[in-house]
């Protein structure tokens, strides 16, 4: 069953895209500066990126400043819709602290869903979430994964597919256009972001003042 904390029904807008002068894909930029260099400009649209983030390591916050540029965009653009779909029933995400960092909540939905390619579908179908997070799914068969991706390759959409565990690059699947991983280093309180696939292999390190706690 899905449960969307929010109510209204979503229309398509603008999102706010980055594109860098080196390349001609379409960027969604975090507005932080070593994670969009990183990432040559930001998550691309129209693929899959694959996300290690460990369940208790604080990675998921590396997520918000996505979640705040597309919502609360700058220099007027109009804001972009995301849905963050997750399973897991023993961490809670707290909207409060979302809002406090800049997301809009009017424009952020989430859903908890053990099924998402079923209880979602209609989703993957109408361009109206710029970013969709598929938060640890039980299982993506490769059919699943070839449907998400030709979705997002016609609509537009960014979908992140966010695993339980580290990546390697033995594990990549051709669909899956980036690959990253990410670890909250404890004793300097920054994160770690490595780029498996989607870049040139490589890691930068950001403060945790850049970001901020929204799971508990």
């Amino acid at each position: 069953m899905v449960f969307f904390l929010t109510e209204g029904a979503p229309r398509l807008l603008s999102e706010r895209l980055y594109t860098p002068t080196h390349t001609t894909a379409p960027r969604l930029s975090s507005t932080v500066h070593p994670l969009d260099k990183a990432l040559n400009g930001g998550l691309p649209i129209g693929g899959i990126v694959e996300w290690g983030m460990p369940l208790g390591g604080r990675s998921r916050e590396l997520l918000l400043p996505w979640l705040a540029s597309i919502t609360t965009p700058l220099n007027y653009t109009a804001p972009g819709w995301v849905l963050w779909a997750y399973s897991w029933d023993y961490l809670s995400i707290y909207p409060p602290a979302l809002a406090a960092r800049g997301v809009s909540l009017a424009y952020t939905r989430f859903a908890k869903t053990t099924s998402p390619l079923e209880d979602l579908r209609p989703v993957f179908l109408q361009p109206f979430f710029r970013l969709i997070i598929l938060d640890a799914p039980a299982k993506l068969s490769d059919q699943d994964l070839s449907f998400i991706a030709r979705q997002a390759r016609q609509l537009k959409q960014c979908i992140v597919i966010i695993r339980n565990s580290y990546l390697t690059s033995a594990q990549s699947h051709a669909l899956v256009r980036t690959r990253l991983n990410s670890h909250y280093i404890v004793e300097k309180d920054e994160f770690r972001l490595d780029v498996l696939r989607g870049g040139s292999p490589t890691s930068v390190h950001v403060p945790r003042s850049e970001v901020t706690t929204c799971f508990s």
